[in-house]
């Protein structure tokens, strides 16, 4: 094939695949994970990884954090139930402290204009989950995490999420990723008229 040959099925520069300079999802999350969930900034999540461009950084931080709060959610068996009780509500709190957070962050990528692109950059840029070791390529995206059932309602229901996500579910993106579909497909069933 040649190298410059570019068609939708064989296309290996997809705008949103993760670039080889972009950190992993666990290894952010393992540093800010290590900080109180109250002291934890933007800047602790993004400091020492080079990025692209400020919608990619923002993107890469959402998914840190939806990571961090998904890990949170997780309940872990145990036989001390006063104990699991205490961890739960702890995480609760940590959960929700988490979600404030992705909110400011979402807020204050906002507060200035931003272009379709960079929108549909914070929402559909894909991170390694893991470091790629042992071959794991995993990636996840924002957008995957929002098409989880119990995704964080403060971003699931802002309306230029929920304008963009029509948009490509309309329209598409350049490059698009079959992965989406789970995401359309959720919003498809929840906006068809009954």
């Amino acid at each position: 094939m040649d190298s410059d040959e570019n068609t939708p099925l064989l296309s290996s520069n997809a705008p949103y695949e993760p670039a080889a300079q972009f950190p992993s999802i666990h290894v952010a999350s393992r540093h800010v994970a290590a900080l109180d969930v109250n002291q934890i900034r933007f800047e602790d999540i993004v400091n020492g990884f080079v990025f692209e461009d400020h919608p990619t950084q923002v993107s890469f931080a959402l998914a840190v954090l939806l990571h961090l709060r998904k890990k949170k959610k997780e309940i872990h068996p145990s036989d001390d139930l006063y104990g699991l009780w205490l961890a739960h509500k702890a995480n609760l709190r940590d959960v929700d402290t988490l979600e404030n957070l992705l909110t400011d962050i979402w807020t204050l990528f906002l507060a200035e204009y931003r272009s379709v692109r960079d929108i549909q950059t914070a929402l559909w840029t894909s991170f390694l989950v893991q470091d790629g070791e042992n071959g794991n390529m995993d990636t996840r995206r924002v957008v995957d995490f929002l098409a989880e059932p119990d995704s964080p309602d403060s971003l699931l229901s802002h309306p230029l999420i929920s304008a963009v996500i029509e948009r490509v579910w309309i329209h598409g993106t350049k490059n698009e990723d079959p992965r989406i579909a789970g995401l359309l497909t959720r919003y498809d069933a929840l906006s068809t008229p009954r």
